[in-house]
């Protein structure tokens, strides 16, 4: 049983980690274009101004990604389906016109709460221009994917990056680029993927309102937008306390770490993406809890071979995508990869909280995880700078999944292997940390040999750590690849 339910997950995470992986390593191949046309100084900014539209997108889309698949399963109708497609719309629009009649008229507030100087308020407008964008992209993808519009889903996923990265490479050659035109090109690229989108869905376009349904799609939405937000305020918030400390370079430097470990996001978050479903699929089964017990250590087994790889190679590949300017940013990256995997725990330490539908205590469970992340960025980043950031967020996502395991033990509670798996993340983190010495002036030779020792080493004690069952589960599969 449990290995048809291993290729159940490993198949949908294969499908929107591909996509999200095409997607992610095209825009890697946008970072040696911007790197060598902008400054460390403007990369930062471009950095912040990015953090600033994620944040605010989180507000504008109001849940309303999330609302319109809570009630789309309520009728199989597609007279409904239209209806709840189009109100979820309507909303969004609604909000983004608030938005833009205020957001234009208090650019120099923006600038001063982030601590940039006024040179930079055209590039924070063509923020502005992105977000509606943003926002509108994100419903239709969304909607593909929940609709199980897989092609359409790809499409748009795949395609916005390839055409920003077309745009880039053109101003290059024929125009030129800067910090500017980067943000234009990046809004253009959204806004043709937002006519794209609604073309697909243009069936789904009515304009009748009924009041009831938007009632139910605002009183889910409201909660769900809190949740988007104090999740993007988790990830974000260093950079934000950062860059009241550091010069511009400096957050240049270290923005460059965290856009490198976006390749450990991707792989968290494709897992999360797939873990979704299959957990709602199997949860009455007689065999999920053990089965989820089972996984959860799979997985930090899993990504902390990954993590290992891309910590092993930060240097060769900075040199790949940057240059020599951005090679100190290399230090961070042990401590991202640690904190992200942790993150990715939320997965099975919240499925008490889905299970029961209180949808409070997640937001608590992230609001817990924000303070902690806030009151160890306000305390540490003074005095160690970057460091203290990372910190902050590290134990942020501690605590965010500790308080969402206490809350899912009292609605479905699952015997994981709470010591083993901790004792696996400690050593892990160790593991991570020697990738960061240089044993070797060749980076690359350097690369290799804390690859050659490091990965078997780690492998062979998270084996040993596995029961019986596992073990011969996982021999059996390495036997098939053979």
């Amino acid at each position: 049983m449990i290995k048809e339910r291993l290729k159940f997950l490993i198949k949908d995470t294969a499908l929107y980690g591909v996509a999200n992986a095409i997607s992610k390593f095209i825009i890697f191949l946008t970072l040696p274009i911007i790197v060598n046309v902008i400054s460390p100084i403007d990369f930062g900014v471009w950095n912040l101004l990015t953090i600033v539209g994620v944040i605010i997108s989180a507000i504008v889309i109001f849940g309303m990604d999330s609302a319109v698949i809570r009630y789309y399963y309520d009728d199989s109708g597609f007279e409904y389906h239209r209806k709840v497609f189009s109100h979820g719309l309507v909303v969004q629009i609604c909000i983004i016109l608030i938005f833009l009649s205020i957001a234009f008229v208090s650019s120099d507030f923006f600038l001063k709460t982030i601590k940039l100087n006024e040179q930079s308020i055209f590039s924070l407008q063509l923020i502005f221009v992105w977000i509606p964008a943003n926002v509108l992209t994100q419903y239709s993808q969304n909607w593909f994917k929940w609709t199980f519009q897989r092609v359409k889903f790809l499409i748009m996923s795949i395609g916005l990056a390839v055409l920003n990265l077309l745009f880039l490479i053109l101003c290059t050659h024929y125009y030129y680029l800067d910090l500017e035109m980067i943000l234009l090109a990046n809004a253009i690229s959204y806004w043709l993927f937002v006519v794209i989108g609604l073309f697909w869905c243009r069936k789904y376009i009515q304009f009748r309102i009924d009041k009831v349904l938007l009632n139910k799609l605002l009183i889910f939405g409201f909660p769900m937008m809190l949740v988007m937000l104090v999740g993007n305020l988790t990830s974000s918030l260093d950079r934000l306390f950062l860059a009241r400390f550091l010069t511009g370079e400096q957050l240049g430097i270290f923005s460059f770490s965290q856009k490198l470990g976006v390749i450990m996001t991707v792989v968290v978050m494709a897992f999360q993406t797939a873990f979704g479903p299959f957990s709602f699929s199997i949860w009455e089964k007689p065999d999920a809890k053990d089965i989820f017990a089972k996984f959860q250590t799979y997985y930090i087994m899993a990504t902390g071979v990954i993590a290992i790889g891309i910590c092993a190679f930060i240097k060769p590949l900075i040199m790949i995508l940057g240059n020599e300017l951005y090679l100190k940013s290399s230090q961070y990256l042990f401590l991202f990869a640690e904190a992200i995997i942790i993150y990715g725990l939320y997965s099975f330490a919240s499925l008490g909280i889905s299970y029961s539908k209180k949808m409070t205590q997640n937001l608590i469970a992230l609001c817990v995880g924000l303070l902690v992340n806030f009151v160890c960025n306000y305390l540490l980043v003074p005095v160690i700078f970057e460091y203290g950031a990372l910190i902050g967020f590290l134990l942020g996502n501690v605590t965010l999944v500790i308080t969402a395991y206490l809350f899912s033990r009292k609605s479905y509670p699952v015997k994981y292997f709470y010591l083993k798996d901790a004792i696996h993340l400690i050593f892990l983190f160790g593991v991570l940390a020697i990738t960061n010495i240089s044993m070797l002036d060749s980076i690359y030779w350097d690369a290799f040999l804390k690859l050659s020792v490091l990965l078997p080493f780690y492998f062979l004690l998270s084996y040993w750590m596995l029961d019986k069952a596992s073990k011969e589960f996982i021999i059996s599969r390495i036997g098939n690849v053979v």
